[in-house]
């Protein structure tokens, strides 16, 4: 358990980082998800085969050596710093209270993890409840494994529902299909006496709480700072545990001072109104916005300066993007002003000039203003729409904070402002 505890932070950490677009770290995630539902289905029924052959110890060597080879196959992954480690041991406790303070900053991120939160609550209520239901309803305590499997599936199906989220729609939007679905079955539990209801109640909430997760995993990846991510997720894990047991105590206590029927509806209602201000407070903030158009993010990825940053940067500059249209003989930039932004263009054609005279033509698929940006000059030439142009703005502040934020992106971009001066003859 301290293993897989461990290794979750890092892989969703990871997982930005070696994607190359929004689709891939989706459909990482999916995978990821339905892989983690499919082993909480089949880890008990292997197990049980195991012992059944030879002994528990066999469970452990399979399980080590699964482990073993899972660590062989990621140790040949690597990925850029997003800045210089110089941790000492004097530090651990800065670094794992970092993620707690990062929280303070980062308002949606919190948000979010309040709503994972609530679906782990749901599922250490889930572990109670299915043994409760199996006595009371069914007679028989053997059935609650029939009840869990339900809930297994259900998991199943929600994270198999999360390859939507490749499309591109709404974060905000799978959400609340998310909360109905873990929440609203509650309220059927003290009506439901047969078997096969059951299970299709467990499953929609299984279903709900998987879909939860995995879209709230896939924002916190968007959303949160790289620099912090791995603490961010640390911090998760750790209220994961602690919100497990209020879950299952909670539950308890309910149908303890009440009756099955009624302390499940409680407690449902109690879970959608958590996740109703979660999600109303994420909408408020934004969270729920559409991601950037498919064609921006391809041009973005595209540029030299840009391609070696993960995907999470790269989202959050198509984010704060500007469109822009010029008209012909319209200066875009002029020699001498300060730089306040960086261009990337999509239709038309510029011209360069220093001087007075022409440097060199440009059109789409190229960019510029990035030597003013880098070297803290004053424009070193003007340039000018030939036509009419059409061109995406990324301004000063996000374009420094992307590029100065990740080593091979900044030497990129040192290399083409160098290049470019060198051939312009004009080093400031």
């Amino acid at each position: 358990m301290c293993a897989f505890t461990v290794v979750r932070p890092v892989m969703g950490a990871i997982l930005p980082v070696v994607t190359h677009t929004p689709r891939d770290l989706i459909a990482a995630n999916v995978v990821s998800n339905l892989n983690e539902q499919i082993g909480r289905c089949l880890g008990p029924l292997v197990a049980g085969l195991l012992i059944a052959i030879r002994s528990p110890a066999l469970v452990m060597w399979v399980c080590g050596a699964g482990l073993l080879l899972g660590a062989l196959a990621v140790a040949r992954v690597s990925v850029d710093r997003v800045e210089p480690s110089t941790m000492h041991a004097s530090d651990v406790v800065g670094e794992v209270l970092g993620g707690f303070r990062a929280l303070r900053r980062e308002v949606v991120v919190r948000w979010l993890i309040a709503t994972v939160s609530v679906g782990v609550l749901v599922v250490g209520a889930i572990d109670i409840l299915v043994v409760t239901f199996a006595i009371e309803r069914l007679g028989s305590q053997g059935e609650a494994g029939l009840l869990q499997g339900g809930f297994g599936a259900g998991a199943l199906i929600g994270a198999a529902a999360g390859t939507g989220l490749v499309g591109g729609a709404r974060v905000l939007r799978f959400l609340v299909v998310a909360t109905i679905l873990l929440a609203a079955p509650f309220l059927a539990v003290g009506a439901m006496h047969s078997g096969v209801g059951a299970v299709v109640v467990f499953a929609t909430i299984g279903a709900g709480m998987s879909l939860v997760r995995f879209v709230a995993m896939v924002a916190l990846q968007r959303l949160a700072p790289l620099r912090v991510l791995t603490r961010i997720f640390g911090v998760l894990e750790s209220l994961t545990a602690l919100c497990l047991a209020i879950g299952s105590v909670a539950i308890a206590q309910l149908i303890a001072a009440t009756s099955l029927g009624r302390g499940s509806v409680i407690f449902g209602v109690a879970a959608a109104a958590a996740l109703s201000v979660c999600l109303i407070r994420l909408g408020w903030l934004g969270a729920g916005a559409a991601p950037p158009p498919a064609e921006l993010f391809d041009r973005i990825v595209g540029d030299r300066l840009f391609a070696p940053l993960p995907v999470p940067t790269i989202e959050r500059l198509a984010a704060a993007a500007a469109f822009r249209e010029t008209r012909p003989g319209q200066a875009i930039i002029t020699e001498g002003e300060p730089g306040d932004g960086y261009f990337l263009i999509v239709d038309g054609e510029v011209v360069v000039t220093q001087l007075g005279d022409e440097l060199r033509r440009m059109g789409p698929g190229e960019s510029f203003g990035e030597i003013a940006l880098l070297r803290q000059c004053a424009r070193t030439a003007t340039v000018t729409a030939i036509g009419d142009v059409g061109l995406y703005t990324i301004n000063r502040a996000d374009f420094l904070q992307a590029v100065t934020g990740h080593p091979r992106s900044l030497a990129a971009a040192d290399e083409i402002a160098t290049d470019r001066l060198r051939a312009d003859r004009r080093e400031p």
